[in-house]
């Protein structure tokens, strides 16, 4: 709330008639005017940095305009009269006074007040949980202030939670019985039986036990926000995907550090080149960038991609910019380094990825041209888009949703113009300088330019199939705005040289020309797809490992046939197919000796494979409930606690491998995810093999 009236201060007369309209939160705060005064808010947030949206709503709240209907609205809720809830039990908390209120006063006049003045709902919010309430169920037709709630509890340092009920798109019973679920697992009593009308009752039934039931067994986090880089003597770097940043000791430099992952970044992940999740060079540019706003210096003179930096499908990647000691022109080293994740020695070192020079601080005094005036210039002809990213995907760029920001293209004599925008796919969009999946896209005509040209020539096919061009230098780089998500784009050819390599002049500006980055030189090459291939198998991290996973064919030893017709104190014993699994146990204790090995064969209950969804349903529910009858015999007789169970099923499992053909058996798979429990429960007592459709 502080910070939106600065914001709205600073705009003066431009936001005149603009005021706060809700404090929802701590950090979420709603203001309302004007239409073009609310607009001319939002693009003054957005170019400082800030997160704001436009609210899709088309009438007056909260604000001044409410009083040119005062009158009108006092006449038409004349008639409300209060009624005195204060015996019903329920209290009122009121976000126009910001705490409790009694319903006597809810006449008129607070009503008109109601949409006239703020919205006090963080006041009422930190009221509430003042007074205890811990649960605060939103009954909206869809969810709009659970990141304010949220926030308030972080804020007040209370645990709370908070329920919804409904979602757009997403209404009806089942919604409504999936927000019961969470109020019930938040603590709230639910009347379950109202559920079902019908008579009798349904059976509840208790919830199988667990080792750490009603104990904590997580850790608590004393002293700080968990992932605080504060706790760790480091500085945030408020950016997305890196989470610290320190000066050395010495003041000989500056290291900004972060982890990425497949995982916790999945967007990253949608970068893939010749079948590999590449991270792309735009983000180690803007890496670069937000590293040159830390040490004051005014953007990339040049920066040289030397590494592909792959992205694990597993694990994450720690990363570190690491930006050199400032010579007397200003001009400082940069490097852009990874290593694993979790690696506990030396073992795999950190590799450099990119190496370059960050230019001098700059005042500003030149401005960057932009892209304003008509908007496609005059002359240009339109190129279309649709269907460019599948076929693209053809020649191995198999971008991902977060990285088809393409919207037109035009070409303006030897230069190509373009619209991009930032998919919603890409997530969070705060806190870079140019999204990463913005700056990738905006080199995208390029692509498409190659491709027509490649179909207007009878050998131009032939020359792009088998390379991929990726860039390999920035030069002159300058971010001139920050949070731009939809922009306009040119890309200036610039010559070819001998070796292939080509170079782009990139200008990118926002929605009304105004400059947002300009690159004087990105070079791209060509690189060929099946040596990208091979460099990404070996890895960036690569290591002549000694253990490898392969299939180990496994010989029928000698004599196994018999030990599987009950030689050798082996017992094999048709366990699906008998009657009484309790005879069946007796039995077995009463031999002597007590056979060491019983095979258990489950595969004439466990046939389920090609059955209905019903019929292998019933099987599965009749295996398991003859495999649970087996188990608990067998652990009940004394006289076998030495001998193991091996359980014997067919199909159960899923086999990754160039020759399976297993097929997954449902009634199988029960009676081995069953037999696993008991297995995790008593250690030495059973064994599970699952055979092959082909082995006898």
């Amino acid at each position: 709330e502080e910070r939106a009236g600065q914001l709205l201060s600073g705009l003066g007369d431009q936001a005149a008639g603009v005021g706060v309209a809700a404090v929802n939160g701590p950090f979420s705060t709603v203001v309302s005017g004007l239409p073009e005064q609310v607009a001319a808010v939002v693009a003054a947030c957005l170019e400082v940095g800030e997160r704001a949206r436009l609210i899709e709503v088309d009438y007056a709240s909260h604000g001044p305009q409410v009083e040119e209907i005062r009158d009108e609205l006092s006449e038409v809720l004349a008639g409300v009269r209060p009624l005195d809830a204060s015996g019903s039990g329920t209290a009122f908390y009121s976000t126009v006074t910001g705490g409790r209120a009694v319903t006597t006063g809810l006449d008129s006049g607070y009503w008109v007040s109601n949409l006239r003045e703020r919205v006090r709902f963080t006041d009422a919010v930190q009221a509430l949980l003042a007074d205890g309430h811990r649960v605060f169920i939103e009954v909206s037709t869809h969810p709009v202030l659970t990141l304010g709630l949220q926030e308030t509890f972080e804020e007040a340092e209370v645990s709370a939670v908070t329920v919804p009920t409904l979602r757009r798109d997403h209404g009806g019973r089942a919604q409504l019985l999936h927000s019961l679920g969470q109020a019930f697992t938040a603590g709230v009593d639910v009347d379950w039986p109202t559920l079902y009308p019908s008579s009798p009752a349904p059976r509840v039934v208790a919830l199988p036990t667990y080792a750490f039931q009603r104990e904590r067994y997580w850790l608590d986090c004393h002293g700080g926000r968990v992932g605080d880089p504060a706790e760790l003597g480091l500085v945030s770097a408020g950016h997305p995907l890196l989470g610290a940043a320190v000066e050395l000791a010495d003041g000989r430099g500056h290291v900004l550090t972060g982890l990425i992952s497949a995982r916790t970044h999945a967007w990253l992940g949608e970068h893939v080149v010749a079948d590999a999740a590449l991270v792309p060079g735009a983000a180690l540019t803007e890496w670069v960038l937000r590293a040159a706003d830390e040490v004051g210096c005014g953007g990339i003179e040049e920066l040289a991609l030397q590494v592909p930096l792959v992205l694990p499908s597993s694990g994450g990647l720690r990363v570190q910019i690491v930006v050199g000691e400032a010579a007397e022109d200003g001009r400082r080293d940069v490097r852009v380094y990874s290593r694993p994740a979790g690696e506990g020695d030396s073992a795999t070192g950190w590799v450099c990825h990119a190496e370059g020079v960050l230019s001098a601080p700059s005042d500003r005094s030149d401005e960057a041209l932009g892209l304003g005036g008509a908007w496609p210039p005059a002359g240009a002809a339109p190129l279309g888009v649709e269907g460019f990213y599948d076929r693209v995907a053809a020649s191995g760029y198999a971008y991902g949703p977060s990285f088809q920001g393409l919207r037109a293209v035009w070409r303006d004599g030897a230069d190509v113009c373009a619209e991009v925008a930032l998919p919603e796919a890409a997530g969070e969009q705060t806190g870079f300088g140019i999204h990463p999946a913005l700056l990738d896209a905006a080199l995208h005509p390029a692509l498409l330019i190659d491709q027509l040209d490649a179909d207007n020539t009878e050998t131009g096919t032939e020359a792009t199939h088998g390379r991929v061009w990726l860039p390999f230098a920035w030069n002159g780089v300058t971010l001139w705005a920050a949070g731009a998500s939809t922009v306009r784009v040119r890309l200036s050819p610039q010559q070819e040289n001998a070796e292939g390599e080509r170079a782009l002049r990139l200008t990118v500006a926002d929605t009304v020309g105004a400059p947002v980055l300009t690159v004087d030189s990105v070079a791209m090459r060509p690189a060929n797809v099946d040596q990208l291939r091979a460099a990404v198998a070996h890895g960036s991290h690569g290591t002549d490992s000694l253990f490898t996973v392969d299939w180990t064919p496994l010989p029928l030893v000698a004599g196994a046939e018999e030990a599987a017709a009950g030689d050798d104190g082996w017992a094999v014993v048709g366990a699906g197919g008998h009657q009484d699994p309790a005879a069946l146990v007796a039995a077995l204790a009463d031999e002597e000796p007590v056979p060491p090995v019983v095979l258990a064969d489950m595969t004439v209950l466990t046939s389920s494979i090609g059955a209905g969804a019903e019929e292998a349903s019933a099987e599965a529910l009749s295996a398991t409930e003859r495999a649970l009858e087996l188990v608990r015999r067998w652990l009940a007789e004394l006289r076998l606690a030495e001998a193991r169970l091996v359980v014997v099923t067919r199909g159960a499992v899923a086999v990754d491998g160039p020759e399976s053909t297993t097929r997954v058996d449902l009634a199988a798979a029960a009676v081995w995810g069953l037999v696993r429990s008991a297995q995790s429960e008593n250690p030495g007592r059973f064994v599970l093999l699952d055979l092959d459709d082909d082995l006898a």
